[in-house]
């Protein structure tokens, strides 16, 4: 009864007589009233979804229910009676085999109370965000020494965070953000070698940042930020391997130098340490955060000029390093990143001429203010001229000793005229050969020929894939570069529009996670596209492995399912809001995200894109044959004739997340009748018994936890 938008009440006897029953699922409808006081009655009970629906009053005694697995009843309107007591969870003391516990997202008040430390020893989720909770966290919650995530974020909690939570051998996740918290940060969180995630922003905790954090070795996001605290940041926290989500120790009072350690966080996403008191140069190491796409070290009192490593940053979306103490010249090398969406540089003491290139051309999105000795010719910044005597003074006594030299050299330089007028005409000559030959170089030109000696002759050996309009090759060529190229059947009705359709969405386009078009060849009833060669193959061979013995766990684990998945959100936000002209891919699904060496994902086959007018969401310039995509994955309005929209893209990454997350096509045997992709993958996040949906789920709190501000986790805009 899952998502059917049910309305109405449940009758108060609904489970008298269910004694049997074990699995009562009707979260995400619009369901109202009181949860009937009979679900006591239902003792075989081990599976409770009423989450998301509007049920209110009080939580009914659930003492009764011993076998009770999964018990969810987040987003309600659910209440405490007048004393604000915890009836329902003294009453869960019996429920022994409890693993997941969700009231998030109610109306609970009053403090918890010792006896939460009662519940099942089997506990391993425990959700209880979003109420009105106040008073002390009990540290008798040790007592659930299985427990993997814990979550009071937006409550009232005040007092000291109990150093007993890190006897928890096997906590992963920590929500504490967004309540009164004070005291310190307990050393004792060094002791968990799984934590993954600390969110302990926005209290009011004081003192040292401890350094037995750096012991947590498993960690991914640290966010420490909106707080009291006070040292340095210590090193061995910056030389954790495996942090690559959010490093945020803003706002707080931090002061001496960034170490440089902070190198050392090669996978890290995103850096805020903006509003402390922090000095000192801003290390030159900070080029080596090459997957960085955040950077605020606003608001402290950083010296010595922007580190010229920041070039270094080519995925980079954000920079600020407003109101410090910075000097020197803005170097030109920051044109050259090509991702970079804000550079605020304002309220420093920076000199010299602005760079005109890149970024700086628009003036929406770079900040200058308040440095008073930067000069540029870009109007749009509103920055004076650049005084051309002051910028020769320094060679004025250069232009005098080359006026008394000069006429000791005049006739060394007539002589050497002739002679120098036939070197120059050959240097010329060589020149343009070489412009040719670079020119060759950056854009390959290939004829058929060319593809044939790569792929032996286009034979079976090298074909790495196949579709309706054509056959993917992989080619070696002489050089020992490799290729993907992708010969259109031409004899096929509308290849040669999908051959322009492809070439048209693809000249325009650059973007890390779309797959890059090297060159093309087309002669006569031969075209064919020379892309990157992808190693890895695409999403389609790895979640559906052919061979039985191949367990795609093996093959992909959730973590890089993860990060597939934000690489292709990354590739459809720059599709549709970061093009001249928005683009539409129309056949998003596994086998066209293609996988390079590091299992990066790639965004490819474009012959079905559309180009959208601007000013008309639904016109496009080029067209293709067929639907407008893959059945399973088109968009439901596509099939009764609607127009592209980038809402189609939408839909069909949805599906794709499900695929990804359930390894089922959307087209499977299992679906039948009014079954399909989506109930079915309702059920199985309710059913797993291999701990997939507690994974899904700590992930979804994770990002709902994170800053929105930060542009690089554009996953959140479409899940």
């Amino acid at each position: 009864m899952a998502i059917n938008r049910l309305t109405g009440t449940l009758p108060r006897d609904t489970f008298t007589n269910l004694t049997s029953l074990t699995t009562f699922f009707v979260g995400g409808n619009l369901l109202s009233g009181r949860i009937p006081p009979s679900i006591g009655n239902a003792s075989s009970l081990t599976r409770v979804d009423l989450a998301n629906n509007s049920f209110s009053g009080q939580i009914p005694w659930l003492g009764n229910l011993p076998n009770i697995q999964i018990l969810s009843l987040q987003s309600n309107q659910l209440v405490n009676d007048g004393a604000g007591g915890m009836d329902f969870l003294a009453s869960l003391a019996n429920s022994t085999q409890l693993q997941v516990f969700s009231v998030a997202e109610n109306q609970l008040t009053g403090k918890l109370p010792s006896s939460i430390g009662n519940l099942s020893r089997q506990l391993s989720l425990l959700v209880m965000n979003n109420n009105f909770f106040h008073g002390s966290l009990p540290g008798e919650i040790s007592n659930l020494v299985n427990l993997t995530l814990i979550a009071f974020k937006h409550n009232s909690l005040t007092g000291t965070i109990p150093p007993s939570i890190g006897t928890l051998p096997n906590l992963q996740y920590i929500f504490l953000h967004e309540n009164k918290f004070s005291g310190k940060v307990p050393q004792s969180l060094g002791n968990l070698t799984y934590l993954a995630e600390i969110h302990l922003s926005n209290n009011l905790l004081e003192g040292t940042i401890p350094s037995s954090l750096g012991n947590c070795q498993s960690l991914q996001l640290l966010d420490l930020s909106v707080n009291l605290l006070n040292g340095t940041i210590p090193s061995n926290i910056l030389g954790i391997p495996g942090l690559g989500k959010v490093l945020n120790l803003s706002f707080n009072s931090l002061s001496g130098f960034v170490p440089f350690e902070l190198g050392d966080l090669n996978m890290v996403q995103a850096i805020d340490l903006a509003s402390n008191q922090l000095s000192g140069d801003i290390p030159v190491t900070i080029g080596d955060c090459s997957s960085l796409l955040y950077l605020d070290m606003s608001r402290n009192s950083f010296q010595g000029s922007i580190p010229n490593s920041l070039d270094k940053l080519k995925a980079i979306e954000y920079i600020d390093l407003s109101s410090n103490n910075l000097t020197g010249n803005i170097s030109a090398s920051l044109e050259s990143l090509k991702f970079l969406q804000v550079l605020n540089l304002s309220r420093n003491q920076l000199s010299g001429e602005v760079p005109k290139a890149g970024i700086f051309k628009n003036s929406t999105v770079v900040s200058l203010s308040w440095n008073l000795k930067l000069c540029g010719e870009v109007p749009d910044l509103g920055l004076p001229k650049c005084d051309s005597h002051e910028k020769n003074s320094g060679g004025s006594k250069l232009k005098i000793v080359l006026a008394a030299t000069f006429a000791s050299v005049a006739f060394i330089i007539i002589v050497s005229m002739l002679v120098f007028w036939f070197v120059r005409k050959i240097d010329s000559d060589l020149r343009a050969v070489n412009e040719e030959a670079n020119s060759l170089e950056m854009y390959p030109m290939y004829r058929q020929h060319d593809l044939k000696l790569a792929t032996q002759n286009f034979s079976q050996e090298y074909m790495i894939g196949e579709g309706s309009f054509g056959s993917v090759y992989k080619g070696v060529f002489e050089d020992g570069s490799l290729a993907a190229i992708k010969v259109f059947k031409m004899g096929q009705h509308g290849a040669s529009k999908s051959f322009i359709a492809e070439c048209e969405a693809l000249r325009s386009i650059r973007h890390r996670n779309l797959v890059k078009i090297i060159s093309s060849c087309s002669a006569g009833d031969f075209k064919a596209l020379v892309l990157k060669f992808m190693p890895n193959g695409n999403l389609e061979q790895l979640l559906h492995p052919r061979t039985e013995d191949c367990e795609v766990e093996k093959v992909v684990d959730m973590n890089q399912r993860l990060k597939i998945a934000q690489d292709v959100a990354l590739a459809l936000e720059y599709l549709h809001h970061d093009c001249e002209t928005p683009v539409v891919h129309c056949d998003l699904k596994p086998s066209n995200v293609l996988l390079d060496e590091e299992m990066s994902a790639h965004v490819g086959d474009f012959r079905l894109a559309r180009i959208l007018l601007k000013n008309s969401p639904n016109a496009h310039l080029s067209s293709s044959v067929g639907l407008k995509g893959s059945t399973g994955y088109m968009a439901l309005e596509y099939g009764m004739g609607a127009g592209v929209s980038t809402r189609g893209d939408v839909y069909s990454f949805g599906i794709l997340i499900l695929e990804m997350f359930t390894r089922k096509r959307p087209i499977d045997h299992l679906f039948n009748g009014d079954m399909d992709l989506q109930k079915w993958g309702s059920a199985y996040v309710d059913g797993d018994d291999n701990g997939s949906w507690r994974w899904l789920l700590a992930e979804q709190i994770s990002l709902s936890a994170l800053n929105p501000t930060y542009p690089g986790m554009i996953l959140r805009k479409h899940l």
